[in-house]
C-alpha cells in the first residue's frame, strides 16, 4: 500500500514538473519540443484540465486556431471554473470571427 501512495505522488510530481518545463518551452519559443512535451502530457493525462489548457495554449500561439478551439474546450469541460480557458476560448473565437460566440462565452458566469 506505501508504494502505491508514493508512486502516486511521484507520479504527480513528475506531471508538475513537465507541465513547468512545457511553459518553460512555450516562452523560450522551442516549438518542436512544445509540442512533443504537450502531445506527452495530453496523452498520459487526457483528464487532467491544465494539460489541455497549455496545449491549447501552444496551438494558440502557433495560429492553429481550431485545434486550439478543441483544447481549450475540453479544458472547460473537465473545469468549467478555469477564467483563463473561458478567456482564450473567447480569443480564439473572436479570431475566427465567431464574435457571438466568443461575446455569449465570456459574459457566461463561470461556475464554481
Amino acid at each position: 500500500m506505501v508504494g502505491v501512495f508514493f508512486g502516486g505522488k511521484a507520479g504527480a510530481m513528475a506531471c508538475l514538473d513537465d507541465k513547468q518545463r512545457l511553459v518553460q518551452l512555450i516562452e523560450c519559443g522551442d516549438k518542436e519540443a512544445s509540442y512533443r512535451l504537450a502531445r506527452k502530457l495530453v496523452r498520459e493525462r487526457p483528464n487532467d484540465p491544465e494539460a489541455s489548457f497549455l496545449y491549447g495554449f501552444l496551438l494558440e500561439v502557433d495560429g492553429k486556431l481550431c485545434e486550439a478551439e478543441n483544447e481549450y474546450t475540453r479544458s472547460l469541460r473537465l473545469d468549467p471554473s478555469d477564467y483563463r480557458a473561458t478567456y482564450n476560448l473567447g480569443n480564439v473565437l473572436r479570431k475566427l470571427g465567431r464574435f457571438r460566440e466568443a461575446l455569449d462565452l465570456w459574459q457566461r458566469p463561470l461556475v464554481t
